[in-house]
C-alpha cells in the first residue's frame, strides 16, 4: 500500500509531466530529424535532479560528486552519441534510435520517489555519506548525458570517411 500512496501523494501536475517526458524518451529511441536548436536547452534536463542534490544532508559532498560523475557521464555520451548521429544539414540534425534517453529521463523522474519514501521512511539512511554519494553520483551520471549528447551535436562536422553524413547547410553554420 505504501507505493499506491506514494503515487497518489503526488501533486497533480507531476503526471502530465510524466506523460511527456516518457514521450520524450520513446521518441529518442527511433531513427528521427531534430532541430539542432533544440540540443541547446536539452542540458536543462539535468537541472531536473539538481534540486535533490542540493537539498542532501551534506550538500557540498553531493555536489563534488555530482560535479565528478557529470563530467564523466558528459565526456562519455559525447563520444557515444557520434555513433548515432547520420546527417546534419539545414539546421536539423539526423539521429538514430537509442533507449539510454528513456532510460535517463525515467531513471531521474523516478529519483524523486525515491528520495522522498527515503527521507520519509528511512531518514537515518537519508542522512548517511553512502547514500548522499550514491544518489548524487548516480544523478549526475544521468545529467549529463544531456550535455554531452547537446555539445556532440552542437559541434559535429562529418569526417570525408563517413559516407553517409552530411554537413550543415543552414545559415550561420561553418562550411
Amino acid at each position: 500500500m505504501d507505493v499506491l500512496h506514494i503515487l497518489g501523494g503526488a501533486p497533480l501536475w507531476v503526471w502530465p509531466l510524466f506523460a511527456v517526458l516518457f514521450a520524450i524518451g520513446y521518441r529518442a529511441s527511433r531513427d528521427r530529424s531534430s532541430p539542432v536548436a533544440l540540443y541547446y536547452v536539452l542540458p536543462l534536463f539535468g537541472l531536473m535532479s539538481l534540486n535533490g542534490v542540493l537539498d542532501a544532508a551534506y550538500p557540498t559532498l553531493a555536489l563534488v560528486f555530482f560535479c565528478q560523475a557529470y563530467a564523466f557521464s558528459a565526456h562519455f555520451f559525447f563520444d557515444y552519441q557520434t555513433r548515432l548521429i547520420t546527417a546534419k544539414r539545414d539546421g536539423r540534425v539526423h539521429l538514430r534510435g537509442d533507449w539510454w534517453m528513456m532510460v535517463a529521463i525515467m531513471l531521474i523522474f523516478w529519483m524523486g520517489f525515491a528520495q522522498g519514501y527515503v527521507a520519509a521512511r528511512m531518514p537515518s539512511v537519508a542522512v548517511s555519506s553512502t547514500y548522499v554519494v550514491l544518489t548524487a553520483a548516480l544523478s549526475g551520471a544521468l545529467s549529463g548525458q544531456f550535455a554531452g549528447r547537446s555539445l556532440r551535436v552542437i559541434f559535429w562536422r562529418p569526417t570525408p570517411s563517413d559516407p553517409q553524413a552530411q554537413p550543415d547547410r543552414s545559415p550561420g553554420s561553418r562550411r
